[in-house]
């Protein structure tokens, strides 16, 4: 079967077939450009989202940093006022001691023996009668360990 078409027509399909191809080729790139600039405007135009994402975090981190040196700078006034009240507590302390060593004549203490309370003396007057506890719980209207606690404080006084 002898070719239908001219001699030289070969070549012009041949070259037709090529620039079909060159346009497909072409074209397909366009659509991928566009969608990587569609998709690139969300996430990633040519690094854009990774720097986005780099200053993000470098935001985050000065951030950090900032929060940290002002965490440091209160515990460090904490820690310098914590010392200056343990330093004023132990000068108390020593003045404290001091003048539990040398006695003191001004301030005459009052005596133990005499309750200010009028209940109270009732109680001591009733236990140096040689009531005991319930008894005089009975005649005071008090409970039994009120009365206790009163007696107990005048053997601690004395």
């Amino acid at each position: 079967m002898a070719s239908v078409l001219p001699d030289g027509s070969w070549m012009i399909f041949l070259g037709m077939g090529i620039l079909s191809a060159l346009m497909l080729v072409q074209r397909a790139k366009m659509k991928r450009r566009e969608r990587g600039v569609d998709l690139g405007a969300k996430e990633n135009p040519a690094g854009g989202g990774q720097r986005e994402a780099r200053d993000s975090m470098e935001a985050l981190f000065v951030q950090l940093q900032e929060f940290s040196r002002e965490t440091v700078a209160r515990l460090d006034t904490k820690v310098r006022v914590l010392n200056e009240l343990l330093t004023r507590a132990e000068a108390r302390i020593e003045e404290l001691k001091k003048l539990t060593a040398s006695p003191q004549v001004s301030a005459p203490s009052p005596s133990p023996s005499r309750p200010a309370n009028p209940l109270h003396e009732k109680i001591h007057r009733l236990s140096d009668e040689g009531k005991s506890a319930p008894e005089i719980a009975a005649s005071t209207g008090l409970e039994r360990g009120e009365v206790e606690m009163i007696l107990g404080l005048r053997g601690k006084g004395a």
